[in-house]
């Protein structure tokens, strides 16, 4: 650099501007983001110029570079040249001359490392050649790779020296812009840059200054760190992330930043960070904690920031949008976020996400910026829980003060309370209290209303007005949930409705202010006033509060109506100069309507001049007010009283009103209102008048109203709900306006046309309401009416011109109603001037059902016209259902409630009407939408009714019938229960003959039985005893009385279905039912489904079984006998009995053997069956028919599952029959035979589970028997190698059901071929060179097929070693996961058989696993074989150790693990021993005597290891297989540990794998503790060595010394070579204590560095800092308390563990603070939690049951529970104290017996425990039950489990009350039909333990049953138990 001239130097200086951050290697999916961090582009080469060549000689360069005295001069040339030629691209030239990033390198070597200035000209170059490299020459990728591993080995030190705060920026920016290019070459360089480089937040804040010369180097800084980011690689994510506040420095003065720089920032954070589902949301909050989300909110004021000279709108858009999105990620998403979701939201007392809370709690005014509030708006309208804060920073700025500060703060609450969606806080378990709390606090603020209650009070218009309307928007939104909740949740509604009528008038402003300020404004009009808010305006506002508040609070304007004076409002609003004023009087009116509503009574002097008011209103261009003043319409001519209360007259009324109001203008309306005025008056004559004319005509067609009454009476008689009968009773005919309306018409008729055509609309509409038209018609005959009307009499015409205008919808429907061609909804309903609305398409609709009813009876409706009439009323439907579901509903109400419909209705005719055609139709379209389900069954009633009606007509008449739809209109339509029970009694009172027709075929009566009896079943409602009885009768009847061959299966069917669902009902059937059924000339499967489920339910119907069955007439219905034997054989009274044996296998003996021979010619009864056919061959089947059989080997061509078990019985009735050892020639027979099945099976494309699990299973047994024998003749023959072929070519085909079958091929060859054959190195290469080997084994998915694949190499090479290759090796590695599943065991198993047997392992060290390794060796890709550099260094192992998976390996640790073998016995096999079936070894059943000799040698093996490691000692609960296994992980830390190795220490400490060691002191293995101490010792070793910090180091040593002078207080076992093994929970507590020593950050780290720097020694034999941080009054007490907590609860492995809880008086402190008002939730959940886990140590748990009285603690604490969760933990809490007790009971037995424990483990003698126990667990049960209903299926299941363990005598110690009591509480939960508890309840009742016993049989028949279904066995099993 001393050469350099000024020029140069400026160059140099000036040199960032040219070079930037390079490209990532991903550049094809992060173009985008590479843009903004790459360099300017390095100059491209040209060639084709001479002199450019001239100017820099390569060759003469490289030449030089080997001058020690000149290359400083040279490299700094060619750093210029590079720079500032751009005409050649000297870089490329470089490397194309022989040139090499190493060459480059090497100019360093031999000089100081702090000769920054050669240095940094050198690490600039080596800079550009990668950049260069990626660009444009990738096949040096490898190259330089290697060379940037060789880098970050040896020149480390000189980087952190440039990083170096002395440094000058150039240097800085230089090592920056260096690593950068290197962690975006590879990811791999990226891991180790992080763990090379000392990059700690404090060290690194000078280079994020602000200053004008760095401030290049703070851009390169972010580069830097987001290279980390840009190619998305999870692992380097999280290790830059684990580096707590790295990320966190660059973020505040981000605002200050370019535009490119903070989106690149930004779009990394969202990308790499947010939307990596692989990062935990723990790092995710360390990384975003509250102070880097409120700088992320600061990054909206950018645009303050940015240069002003510069137009950066668009710039400042991008920004806002980034930030947007990534911060509505961070508040909002669970998945990817860091938000909890909080189902109290925001109300409970701690917060769900305080990190967001405090993040939201230091904004200022968000709402200052439009984008930051738009923001917090769209945060809130998804996380609604973070109100409160918000709440809480608008209630500062919301006072009574006029600013502008005030009035954006009102528009942003105004806006955050618009935006939830009251959907997302409404669900279907929301109750009123909740919903309430929430209204209150987000709608309802006291703070913001009492300042609203101030400002009314004020003179200030314009503040009044925001008041008004933020008091509006407050109500709309109460309004919206409560539309919700009557949508959505119907029960909670009214209960919600009625709390906010108290609610609102406590909190909100008075009614007394609101009309004050209703008439403070009215004082303003006609008044000048210098208000910014128009007075019309602020009325408007006033008016829409006031409504609203009488929505939710109606009659709240009662007590004031003295306030309103009516007539003043309307005056005043007559001075306003307002294009409001039509609005204002719509809305005034509809207050009235609300407040005072006789104010608008026609002799008021306010109706005449409101009415043509809302007239002018209607036919208005508003929609909206068009819309607003129909309903105010509505209400005014309501209160007239002259319609009285017809709603659909109203609507003719309003309806032809508009009409002709559009035709004539406003000049209409005062007529109008003259005619309403005028029937007024007269309103009593009218009346007179139509009642006489309605007297004259006789009403109408009198036997048609009869038959229409008789419909309805019987309908009342059934149902008296007024309700329900709604829909028929809002159909009156019309009232006496019609009558009023002509009179008048005709007086003033001259004076206006328009009057006639109003009243000929109007008398239209009004026909088509009428379900007849004749009364209509006779009252308006004598008037002048269009013909139209009276058309109707005989022969009807369409609308006329003269009555509506051509382009209406009505003018347009009636054409197309008449006419037969198809009708076009487009056209007839398109209407461009006018909008449907509600009124209009309840015209339209009554309009439809008038054409197709009164067409149908002038016999003028044909198929086309009912085709138009039914696409015109479903597209009205549709348009309703768009407006809303009421009108919807209405619209369907009003159709099916028509009474012509119901008359005319009639399913069961021949040929079906029209009109039953159009109801049929239109229930099915209403069935599609599927639209408020309830309601809909309620219209339907009538026609259910009128269903039920015409069949029981139908039974009066005694004959069989056969109605051709009777089952579609059944299940469209269903019959009522009380309909169905009429029904059903009535058929079955008929005469069996009527069940058939004349034709012989089964009568619709049949079919109709069966309806009524599912309906029965599906309503869960049981019958009458005596109707079912009777059914079961005629049943009995139809098959013995009627001659003709009649189908009754779906009777059986319906009949079997209904005895599943109320067993109780068995009993009533009579024996004489089940006898028909051998006399059935039609049998089925229902035939004997039905007859089973009587036979094992009855045990008195077996000797008639035996005595019926024998019959070869029987026998030869096979799908009735065959079944029903099979019924017989699982009954436990059956007793085998041999003749019925004999006979039935007599009969069916050539059967058998032909199926046995050709399986594929088997029918399905005998598939479906097998077990039967199977008990045949073993009890009938002569041994000398097996022996044929088994002589030889047979090939069959079909694999069926059935048929294995065949062969298998035959074989194993051969092997009981020889009393010696059976001739292996038998043996090896039947297993060829079953591999040749198992190469049939496998060869089709899809073999089933249950078959591949049946071949295996066989196989398995084969196994067994076969152990010991020569099996050559197997290995030769070709079965055996096809069927190794086939099974390994499916085996990933097939899936994971296929696994088992790989687990017997292991089997297999372990079982058959002798050490050292050659024949396993060919099966070893077919299974190696298999194609979906190697992705099987890379599989990082513990799978069981991938085990047991593993299972069988080990068994190839433990046979023949010479199949050993060190080639294998490396897929060894990338297979292993070095966890403790089964798969990596087995791994690891394998891979120490390769080093014992000599095969070397050295070159593969430091040993790489999973992915990492698999790219390392080149498994997956061809690949150059790697330099000297490629080598895996130790940090490259330190990478693949997840942090997670180390913590959950110290939680899990597997302290029973040997370090060489995993001889331990697992937990889950002790407790499934207790659960498993006791063999009976007395048994005479030839089945059992097979089971038997299978599951002995399991029983002997758990035995003995029961007896040999002692389980009272040990904690039962299940081993965590996804942990590092420790019998790898020592080996490896020792490794890496050695002396001269390149380890980081601070590495080690920062991933926490030094908790690992220290954990593993607690192994019960004195090898692995060796090994721990070990690992230990050399890493204290290096810790000594290394340069580190000195007070870190000084902290880590003095850890250590500690440990080692305290291990005298620590265990020694005997035999363990003094190795100090210290308890699992102390070894917990060091193992977290060394985590949180690394993070500064942590509550713990300042109590825990005290603990271990003041002392000398830990006494090991009770638990550390127990009571100091238990009882500790810091600010962060709670974390304290919660940490250690965890330790005692994660900590209690075995009886040493609580000794030493039992030495810290740890039990007495936390039972005594349990029931202390101090202790929270979670603190009290913990402490169950550290209960539960001392109980499952079976010691502990006797001592805390005998000495600390914890069952009586347990009875007080049940009794004040808070939570379902707690109860769910006192459940799993009292099953594991059970099963302790009984393990402790069985370990005293077992070891104080001399025998091997066997007999006592079958006979379950160990597996007991005193009846005084037993009542206490009892009492312990009945504590919980009352809270039982609130649980959870699985915690019910749990419950029953330990009651049913209970011995009998304890469980008669329940009352009668006691055990119904537990029958209902579990039912809610288990059994939602209530059919199983009701059988139960039954029982209790009835003292009928045989009802029990039959229900339990019928529920053995399930197969896989769920939680709920074990559980109600569970039920059955206690009460039975109770009865007996």
């Amino acid at each position: 650099m001393a050469v350099m001239n000024k020029k140069k130097r400026k160059a140099a200086k000036e040199d960032g501007d040219k070079e930037g951050a390079p490209p990532s290697k991903k550049s094809s999916s992060n173009t985008e983001l590479e843009t903004e961090i790459e360099p300017t582009e390095v100059p491209q080469t040209n060639d084709a110029d001479p002199k450019s060549a001239l100017k820099f000689d390569i060759k003469h360069f490289r030449k030089g570079l080997n001058n020690v005295s000149t290359r400083l001069v040279g490299l700094t040339q060619f750093l210029n040249v590079c720079n500032n030629d751009g005409s050649v691209d000297y870089i490329m030239k470089y490397l194309e001359n022989g040139g090499s990033p190493g060459e480059i390198l090497k100019q360093l070597e031999g000089q100081s490392q702090k000769d920054l200035i050669l240095a940094t000209t050198v690490f600039h170059i080596f800079h550009l050649i990668i950049l260069k490299i990626q660009s444009s020459a990738a096949h040096l990728l490898q190259s330089i790779e290697d060379t940037c591993r060789y880098f970050l080995n040896t020149y480390v030190p000189t980087i952190e020296l440039m990083l170096n705060e002395k440094s000058n920026p150039k240097q800085q920016r230089v090592a920056l812009k260096l690593l950068t290019s290197i962690v975006t070459l590879n990811s791999e360089l990226g891991l180790t840059v992080l763990n090379q480089l000392t990059l700690q937040p404090k060290m690194l804040r000078h280079l994020v200054n602000r200053q004008s010369a760095k401030e290049d180097v703070r851009t390169s800084f972010i580069q830097f760190l987001m290279s980390f980011l840009i190619d998305g690689n999870t692992t380097l994510v999280k290790t830059i992330l684990d580096k707590h506040g790295l990320i966190a420095l660059i973020i505040p003065d981000l605002s200050r930043d370019g535009a490119d720089v903070v989106l690149v920032v930004l779009r990394l954070l969202k990308t790499s960070v947010l939307n990596n589902a692989s990062i935990s949301k723990t790092l995710k909050i360390c990384t975003f904690t509250h102070q880097v989300i409120s700088y992320i909110f600061n990054l909206f004021n950018w645009r303050k920031h940015a240069s002003k000279s510069n137009d950066c709108s668009e710039e400042s858009d991008e920004i806002d949008k980034a930030v947007d999105e990534l911060l509505y990620i961070l508040f909002t998403s669970h998945k990817y976020g860091i938000y909890f979701t909080d189902k109290t939201l925001g109300s409970g007392d701690v917060p769900k996400n305080k990190y967001l809370w405090k993040a939201i709690e230091s904004l200022e005014a968000p709402w200052n910026n439009e984008s930051a509030g738009r923001c917090i708006i769209k945060i809130l309208s998804e996380s609604p829980d973070l109100y409160r804060p918000i709440r809480g920073i608008i209630e500062e700025s919301f006072d009574a003060n006029k600013s502008e500060q005030w009035f954006k703060t009102v528009n942003f609450l105004k806006s955050v309370l618009t935006s939830v969606d009251p959907k997302r806080i409404i669900s279907t378990d929301s109750d009123v209290s909740s919903l309430m709390n929430f209204i209150r606090q987000f709608y309802l603020p006291s703070a913001v209303l009492k300042t609203s209650t101030t400002v009314l009070k004020s003179t200030e218009n314009v503040m009044r007005n925001e008041i008004v309307i933020l008091l509006s928007t407050i109500l709309k939104c109460i309004k919206h949930y409560l539309n919700e909740s009557d949508q959505s949740l119907k029960r909670v509604r009214i209960n919600l409705k009625n709390r906010l009528e108290e609610t609102i008038p406590k909190v909100f402003p008075t009614v007394d202010l609101l009309i004050l300020t209703l008439h403070s404004v009215l004082d303003k009009v006609a008044v000048e006033s210098d208000d910014e808010i128009p007075t019309s305006k602020f009325l408007l506002n006033v008016l829409d509060l006031l409504l609203l508040y009488n929505d939710l609070v109606p009659n709240s304007f009662d007590p004031v109506l003295t306030m309103l004076d009516t007539k003043r409002l309307f005056e005043k609003i007559e001075f306003l100069d307002s294009d409001d004023r039509i609005e204002l009087k719509l809305k005034t009116t509809s207050f009235l309507l609300c407040a005072d509503r006789f104010a608008l009574a026609p002799d008021k002097p306010l109706f005449k001049e409101i009415l043509p008011a809302m007239f002018e209103v209607l036919i208005s261009n508003d929609v909206q007010l068009a819309e607003a003043s129909r309903d105010v319409l509505r209400g005014i001519l309501d209160t007239t009283g002259i319609f009285d209360g017809n709603k659909s007259e109203i609507d003719a009324f309003l309806y032809a009103a508009h009409c002709t109001s559009k035709k004539y203008g406003a000049d209409i309306v005062p007529m109008i209102v003259d005619v309403l005025e005028a029937v007024v008056l007269n309103d009593d004559k009218y009346k007179k008048q139509l009642k006489k004319i309605a007297v004259d005509s006789n009403e109408c067609d009198l036997k048609s109203i009869e038959n229409f009454d008789i419909i309805f009476d019987n309908l009342e008689r059934y149902n008296k709900n007024k309700e329900e009968l709604h829909f028929v009773e809002d159909r009156p005919y019309f009232t006496h306006f019609i009558i009023g309306l002509l009179k008048n018409v005709k007086k003033l008729v001259e004076v206006h046309e328009s009057l006639q055509d109003f009243s000929d609309q109007f008398t239209v509409c009004l026909l088509h309401f009428q379900d007849n038209p004749d009364r209509l018609y006779s009252t308006v005959k004598e008037f002048k009416v269009d013909d139209y009307v009276s058309s109707w009499k005989s022969d009807p015409i369409s609308i006329g011109r003269n009555v509506f205008d051509k382009k209406t919808r009505m003018f347009k429907l009636s054409r197309a109603l008449l006419n037969d061609s198809e009708l076009d909804t487009d056209e007839v309903f398109n209407d461009c001037n006018t909008d449907l609305n509600q009124s209009e398409l309840n015209v339209l609709l009554n309009t439809v059902l008038f054409y197709v009813v009164q067409q149908q009876r002038l016999n003028a409706l044909n198929r086309a016209k009912l085709s138009n009439a039914k696409r015109a009323l479903f597209f009205i439907f549709e348009s309703c259902l768009s407006s809303s579901t009421t009108s919807y509903m209405d619209g369907i109400r009003r159709c099916l409630g028509h009474g012509d419909l119901l008359l005319n209705f009639a399913p069961f005719e021949s040929t079906q009407s029209h009109l039953t055609e159009f109801v049929v139709d239109v229930v099915a379209f209403c069935r599609d939408k599927d639209v408020d389900r309830t309601l809909l069954e309620v219209v339907l009633k009538p026609y259910r009714h009128k269903i039920y009606l015409i069949l029981a007509a139908e039974t009066l008449k005694g004959k069989g019938i056969k109605f051709n739809n009777v089952e579609d209109v059944l299940k469209s339509f269903k019959l009522d229960s009380n309909d169905a029970s009429l029904l059903l009694s009535a058929v079955l009172d008929m005469d069996v003959s009527c069940m058939e027709t004349s034709a012989n075929e089964a009568s619709s009566w049949i079919y109709i039985i069966c309806h009524v009896i599912d309906l029965y079943v599906q309503n869960n409602t049981a019958l009458n005893l005596k109707t079912f009885t009777d059914v079961t009768n005629l049943y009995s009847k139809i098959i013995t009385e009627l001659n003709s061959i009649i189908n009754v299966s779906e009777l059986e069917r319906s009949m079997y279905e209904y005895l599943l669902a109320y067993p109780d009902f068995i009993e009533a059937v009579p024996g004489t039912v089940f006898e028909t059924m051998f006399a059935a000339k039609h049998v089925g499967k229902y035939t004997a489904k039905l007859a089973g489920i009587l036979l094992q339910s009855n045990s008195n119907l077996l000797n008639k079984f035996c005595k019926y069955v024998v019959n070869e007439d029987v026998l030869s219905k096979r799908e009735f006998a065959i079944p029903l034997t099979l019924v017989a054989f699982h009954h436990g009274r059956f007793k085998y009995n041999l003749e019925v044996l004999n006979a039935v296998y007599k009969y069916y003996k050539s059967n058998i053997t032909k199926i046995v021979e050709k399986p594929q010619k088997a029918t399905q009864i005998y598939v479906d069956n097998v077990d039967l056919f199977v008990k045949l061959v073993y009890y009938c089947m002569d041994v000398a028919e097996c022996d044929a059989f088994l002589k030889k080997v047979h090939k069959f061509d079909a694999a069926e599952v059935f048929h294995i078990h065949l062969l298998e019985a035959m074989f194993f009735k051969h092997a009981l029959a020889d009393k010696s050892n059976m001739n292996f020639i038998y043996i090896e027979n039947f297993l060829l035979t079953i591999l040749q099945l198992s190469v049939v099976a496998l060869k089709r494309d899809d073999p089933s589970e249950d078959k591949i699990s049946k071949i295996s299973s066989t196989l398995n047994q084969l196994i067994v028997l076969a152990k010991g024998n020569d099996f050559t003749n197997v290995i030769k023959s070709t079965i055996w190698q096809n069927f190794f072929k086939a099974a390994l070519k499916s085996f990933v085909r097939v899936g994971e059901h296929n696994s088992d079958l790989i687990k017997d091929v292991a089997q297999l060859v372990d079982l058959i071929y002798p050490v050292d054959d050659s024949g396993i190195v060919e099966l070893f290469d077919v299974t190696t060179s298999h194609s979906e080997f190697l992705n099987v084994m890379l599989n990082t998915q513990a799978s069981d097929i991938k085990t047991h694949l593993v299972r069988l190499l080990l068994v190839m090479v433990g046979k023949n070693k010479n199949v050993m290759k060190a080639s294998h090796i490396p897929v060894y590695l990338s297979a292993y996961q070095a966890t403790r599943n089964r798969s990596d065991r087995t791994l690891l198993s394998l891979l120490k058989l390769y080093e014992s047997s000599g095969q070397s392992m050295i070159e593969y060290r430091p040993y790489l696993w999973s992915d990492v390794g698999a790219n390392h060796f080149a498994l997956r890709s061809s690949r150059k074989k790697a330099s000297l550099w490629g080598n895996p260094t130790v940090n490259h192992v330190l990478n693949l150790l997840d942090r997670e998976i180390i913590e959950r390996t110290i939680k899990h640790f597997p302290i029973d693990t040997e370090l060489n073998s995993d001889s331990a016995i697992e937990s889950d096999q002790v407790l499934k021993v207790i659960d498993d079936q006791v063999l009976n070894l007395n048994t005479t059943d030839v089945q059992e005597l097979v089971r038997n000799k299978m599951m002995l040698p399991k029983y002997e093996e758990c035995s003995r290891e029961l007896k040999r490691n002692d389980c009272a000692d040990r904690s039962f609960e299940s081993a965590d297989c996804g942990t590092y296994d420790p019998s790898f992980m020592m080996p490896l830390l020792s490794y890496i540990l050695a002396p001269g190795s390149a380890v980081s220490c601070h590495r080690i400490l920062r991933g926490g794998i030094l908790a690992v060691p220290l954990m593993a002191l607690s192994s019960h293995c004195p090898i692995m503790r060796t090994a721990a101490y070990n690992v230990l010792y050399r890493f204290y070793t290096q810790l000594e060595a290394e340069i580190f910090y000195k007070n870190d180091k000084l902290l880590w040593t003095q850890f250590l010394d500690t440990i080692r002078s305290s291990l005298n207080t620590a265990v020694i076992d005997e035999g363990s070579g003094n190795t100090p093994r210290l308890p699992a929970v102390c070894a917990l507590y060091l193992a977290r204590a060394a985590i949180v020593m690394t993070n500064p950050l942590d509550p713990l780290f300042k109590p825990i560095n005290n603990f271990i720097i003041s002392k000398q020694y830990v006494n090991f034999s009770v638990v550390p800092d127990l009571l100091d941080l238990f009882h500790n009054t810091d600010i962060t007490y709670a974390e304290r308390r919660l940490w250690i907590l965890e330790v005692l609860r994660d900590g209690i492995r075995t009886f040493d563990d609580i000794k030493v809880l039992l030495k810290s008086v740890t039990f007495k402190i936390l039972l005594d603070y349990y029931s202390c008002s101090l202790a929270d939730a979670k603190t009290r959940s913990i402490i169950l939690d550290i209960l539960n886990a001392s109980i499952r140590i079976p010691r502990a748990a006797k001592i805390l049951t005998d000495g600390y009285g914890l069952i009586p603690w347990l009875n007080t604490t049940f009794k004040n529970q808070e939570s379902k969760e707690i109860t769910s933990k006192n459940i799993q809490l009292v099953h594991d104290l059970f099963v302790s007790l009984v393990l402790d009971s069985a370990a005293k037995i077992l070891n104080g017996s001399e025998k091997d424990g066997l007999d006592m483990i079958l006979s379950g003698k160990c597996f007991r425990i005193s009846e005084v126990i037993q009542s206490e667990i009892l009492f312990l049960l009945l504590g919980l039950l009352d809270r039982l209903s609130s649980t959870t299926v699985a915690d019910v299941k749990t419950y029953l489990y330990v009651l049913k363990k209970l011995s009998g005598i304890t469980v008669k110690q329940l009352s009668s009350v006691q055990i119904a009591k537990l029958v209902r509480e579990c039912e809610s939960v288990v059994d939602p039909s209530k059919r199983r508890c009701r059988t139960i309840i039954l029982a209790i009742s009835g003292k009928k333990p045989g009802l029990l016993s039959t229900s339990l049989a019928l529920m053995d028949n399930i197969k896989s049953p769920t939680d709920g279904e074990t559980s109600v066995k569970y039920l059955h099993n206690i009460v039975l138990n109770w009865l007996s």
